[in-house]
């Protein structure tokens, strides 16, 4: 048995669940097994058909698959990161969902101390953009949407070794590890004239002119820029 939320809808609307296996089934059928509860939500209908539609998407488009894949690519990007750094004592996890331990010392295993931690977040949101979620004060929880790139993995990994090495916790190695992993990132970016055409075709919904200029101006500059 299995209580679900948030994901069961991608979050579009809030929803939950309790799933059973299907040989548990018989345990609930008929009014004398009945599971009886009485919220004021219960059965939304447009709950019902987004979790319908998220679950016919993850299907359709082998999303588990991607979970695992991306998920083993974050772990392994992020130990190329561990093996030069020293206060990440660990890197755990299954899936979409990673732990990063930050320690003082890698073979005590002594946490590290939570003004450390905290300034470790505000300096990754402040110089790059890069918001951190703490399970605590010294674990970093990294779990992307199900549907991430693989693109989009090296945009998390790359600012967090940036934050590692501008904060001096790194030893002599880790910035050209980084310097790799961005490059190997840059790679994967979608050709020029693809993402015009994205932009362009976004842009059109645009109900006035000028937003559409604005959109398209501010789109191409910001690609190029990312080529120069």
């Amino acid at each position: 048995m299995m209580a679900l939320s948030k994901g069961i809808t991608a979050g579009y609307f809030p929803f939950g669940i309790a799933a059973v296996h299907k040989r548990l089934e018989p345990a609930f059928e008929g009014l004398a097994n009945m599971l009886p509860h009485g919220f004021t939500n219960c059965g939304h209908p447009m709950g019902c058909a987004a979790a319908v539609a998220t679950i016919r998407y993850i299907k359709e488009h082998d999303v588990l698959l991607n979970v695992n894949a991306r998920g083993e690519e974050i772990r392994a990007l992020l130990q190329r990161l561990a093996d030069h750094c020293p206060i990440i004592g660990d890197v755990r996890g299954a899936g979409m969902l990673t732990c990063v331990e930050f320690v003082k010392d890698k073979k005590s295993k002594e946490k590290l101390d939570q003004k450390a931690f905290m300034d470790l977040h505000a300096y990754a949101s402040k110089h790059h953009a890069l918001r951190l979620r703490g399970l605590n004060t010294w674990s970093l929880c990294i779990n992307p949407a199900s549907t991430i790139t693989k693109r989009e993995v090296y945009q998390i990994i790359v600012p967090l070794g940036r934050t590692l090495i501008e904060l001096g916790y790194c030893d002599e190695h880790l910035k050209r590890i980084v310097d790799e992993i961005e490059a190997d990132g840059k790679v994967l970016d979608p050709p020029l004239p693809h993402t015009i055409a994205l932009l362009c075709k976004a842009a059109a919904f645009a109900s006035r002119p000028q937003t559409l200029t604005i959109a398209l101006a501010v789109g191409i500059g910001f690609v190029l820029g990312r080529r120069l």
